[in-house]
């Protein structure tokens, strides 16, 4: 918990000057049409209601971060290897676009500001089994990390939340981490093909 901790505010301070940090005040002083001209710039599908709503929703997409999870199996001479890499993700919400970061240090030198916030903060590797049970020995740990992201870390005296939204990795990691399509008939996550029919071309390419 301590080292999930120590990660995020290191990231905190790291990617700082990176980051769009409005005060309440500044909040306060956003017009009905500043606030929705906002929203809809990030894509909210609804950037309709009573200002103090909208007001309300943009405080909350500008001071969450979210984080991903790489995680994959490998056997490498005869040894199964889990792998994990975490990093935080670029979001316009709460990041700076290029544009923003250079005009507002006024810099001419391009900046790629997704490249810096998205660079990973662990890479971890361990030996671990390839069945269900061995890589599910990892769940308490992560139980623990996501539970400790309900803490909010402080930035210029703004409260800052964190969530884990996003996992990536190979096919099998996928559907272990959804919990869905695990072996069976239909192991791919990206249609619904029946596996028992992979040798019918006609079948598959549709």
């Amino acid at each position: 918990m301590a080292f999930q901790s120590e990660i995020r505010e290191k990231s905190l301070l790291k990617n700082e000057k990176y980051m769009r940090v409005r005060t309440d005040d500044e909040y306060n002083w956003l017009s009905s049409e500043e606030l929705k001209e906002r929203l809809r710039f990030l894509n909210e599908p609804d950037a309709d209601g009573e200002p103090d709503e909208l007001r309300a929703r943009l405080k909350d997409l500008e001071r969450t971060r979210h984080w991903l999870v790489w995680h994959d199996h490998a056997g490498i001479a005869s040894n199964g290897l889990m792998l994990f890499l975490l990093r935080e993700v670029y979001d316009p919400a709460i990041h700076l676009t290029n544009d923003e970061y250079m005009a507002q240090n006024q810099i001419s030198k391009r900046v790629d500001v997704q490249a810096v916030v998205e660079q990973p903060h662990l890479y971890m590797m361990g030996v671990c089994g390839s069945s269900d049970a061995d890589q599910m020995l990892f769940i308490p740990t992560r139980q623990e990390c996501l539970r400790g992201l309900s803490k909010p870390l402080q930035i210029q005296g703004v409260n800052i939340k964190d969530k884990m939204r996003f996992m990536n990795g190979d096919n099998p990691t996928v559907e272990f981490e959804d919990g869905t399509q695990k072996g069976g008939h239909r192991g791919c996550v990206g249609c619904d093909g029946d596996m028992r029919r992979s040798d019918d071309f006609e079948y598959m390419s549709h």
